[in-house]
């Protein structure tokens, strides 16, 4: 059998199990409001509902200064924080380049409105600040894959597919020189001709070339069964040929457009799909619900407060117990070696 993607020291991972996430009480500030003691709550809390991964965020703008360079007190909250992952044997894959969250950019002052993948002193400044957190904590266990960034293509509108592959070869190759060891994906929701039939120049066929693996971002419109059903088969499908392990990185539905139970039934038809049809794994968005209704990007967004397991008075959702229910099923089928 092949050896598994998703490692540490520690375990292997043949199905990531977990969420996106942010913590309640900060939501995107979370590295400038900083309560690691809540912290330390959510991680107990994926523990106890039988998660084993998760992704936490960089935010760019928290973690440089004007000129671009890396502020020390940001790497040590996020060293600190990773410490309490290896504590509490959780893995972790990071983003960096954030970038997009929520339906918005959070743009960096020393980018000065250039191109972010084909101008050199942005390239410069990028691939310092990246390769100076993976060298400050390739160290802890907890962290099973390095992703460049969250969705890629909203931040950086590039419509040079050629441009976007030499981008992505330098920067993964400099990761690389830094930490061999571990998996490196690009974070682009897989927003590519190649599954979502839309020209982009965030191209699959060329990515995966450099990239050790593929992460799918999809939230289906729409109220058809059908649609939200297949979504997941479809994706993977339509990925796989390109001859890259494949991960659902982010998928989920707000209960602001939907009921607590059609939730979590969309969630249970996610992670079978996601099993049956070869995916490394399985991250919904998110851990929490939000009380930020004032501030962006809530304000202008406010669905976006609601995607969590669980809710503004910490009390769990149904999809939070599709979690542990599906861990089970894992757990069941660990002895058996899977057959192609």
């Amino acid at each position: 059998m092949a050896e598994p993607l998703f490692k540490t020291k520690k375990n292997t991972f043949p199905f990531l199990l977990g969420v996106n996430y942010w913590p309640a009480d900060s939501a995107i500030h979370m590295w400038s409001r900083w309560n690691p003691e809540t912290l330390e709550k959510d991680i107990l809390r994926m523990k106890k509902l039988g998660m084993n991964c998760f992704r936490p965020f960089l935010m760019m703008p928290d973690f440089t200064d004007e000129t671009g360079a890396v502020i020390p007190l940001m790497v040590e909250r996020f060293k600190h924080f990773l410490s309490l992952c290896d504590v509490h044997e959780i893995s972790c894959m990071p983003s960096f380049i954030v970038g997009h969250m929520s339906g918005e950019n959070w743009d960096v002052p020393w980018r000065q409105g250039k191109n972010f993948i084909r101008d050199p002193e942005v390239y410069k400044i990028t691939e310092n600040y990246i390769c100076t957190i993976v060298r400050e904590c390739q160290s802890y266990s907890s962290v099973c894959a390095w992703l460049l960034s969250n969705e890629l293509p909203n931040y950086a509108e590039e419509t040079d597919a050629k441009a976007v592959a030499i981008w992505a070869e330098k920067i993964i190759g400099a990761i690389k020189k830094t930490d061999p060891h571990r998996p490196v994906s690009i974070g682009d929701g897989a927003w590519s001709p190649e599954i979502i039939g839309e020209e982009t120049a965030y191209q699959l066929r060329k990515l995966n070339l450099y990239q050790d693996f593929a992460g799918l971002h999809y939230y289906p419109r729409g109220t058809s069964p059908w649609h939200h059903t297949f979504t997941t088969a479809f994706r993977l499908a339509m990925a796989k040929p390109w001859g890259k392990p494949v991960i659902v990185e982010e998928f989920g539905t707000s209960t602001t457009l939907c009921s607590e139970e059609n939730q979590a039934a969309y969630y249970r038809s996610v992670f079978f799909s996601a099993l049956i049809n070869d995916a490394g794994g399985a991250l919904s968005w998110c851990l929490n619900d939000f009380n930020f209704s004032d501030e962006r990007p809530y304000s202008h967004h406010p669905f976006e407060e609601h995607f969590g397991i669980i809710r503004k008075d910490t009390s769990l959702k149904p999809a939070a117990r599709e979690f542990p229910a599906f861990a089970r099923v894992l757990s069941d089928l660990a002895p058996y070696q899977k057959i192609s």
